[in-house]
């Protein structure tokens, strides 16, 4: 009962499309796709 109210509270508080807008945003940014996944050390060196 109580992982099937955590869920409901997850979805509701966007959990399920987080990721989705993560990329949005970086997108907008200028952050390819390819860089989403990749560390910022490998990113931006040093």
């Amino acid at each position: 009962m109580k992982a099937s109210e955590l869920e409901a509270e997850y979805g509701e508080m966007g959990g399920y499309e987080s990721e989705s807008d993560a990329a949005s945003f970086l997108n907008g940014l200028g952050v390819t796709d390819e860089m989403h996944q990749m560390l910022m050390k490998d990113i931006l060196p040093i």
